[in-house]
């Protein structure tokens, strides 16, 4: 498994605890679990935005998981009661959001990647040796039939 997937599934896993914990649970218990989870995201984002490899798109998402996450962790200690049960719901939504939006990211260079192995190794790809192929400037002999 590459990071950037490893990353991006954590960070959904993350989300949907928060989004379980912040209906369930009571107020001071979402509390401390909104306090880990923000945290925990911000670190995944600070720890990915540093792999230079990840790609433009999932560096920006990486800003937003981390913006998110600190978010998380104020309103964690900010807020009380019914807020923060609402907050707390919104950041485990955005925090799945944007997992699952990395996890397509992922998916779309994987499929980049692999139509270009594969075309690369397609032997219909390839110049042809007799002049007569679909890259050759020569024209092919006329056939009588």
């Amino acid at each position: 498994m590459s990071p950037r997937f490893t990353t991006n599934l954590l960070l959904a896993v993350l989300g949907g605890t928060l989004l379980t914990a912040s209906l369930t649970f009571g107020f001071a218990n979402a509390g401390w679990i909104a306090l880990g989870v923000g945290a925990a995201a911000f670190t995944i984002a600070a720890v990915g935005f540093a792999d230079l490899h990840r790609g433009a798109a999932q560096r920006w998402l990486d800003v937003l998981v981390a913006l998110v996450g600190v978010w998380t962790v104020v309103e964690s200690r900010v807020f009380d009661d019914g807020a923060l049960r609402w907050i707390s719901f919104g950041g485990g939504c955005a925090l799945a959001v944007l997992a699952a939006a990395g996890l397509v990211l992922h998916e779309r260079s994987r499929q980049a990647h692999l139509a270009a192995l594969t075309a690369a190794a397609d032997p219909r790809n390839a110049p042809a040796r007799n002049g007569s192929g679909p890259r050759s400037s020569v024209p092919a002999p006329e056939v009588a039939a």
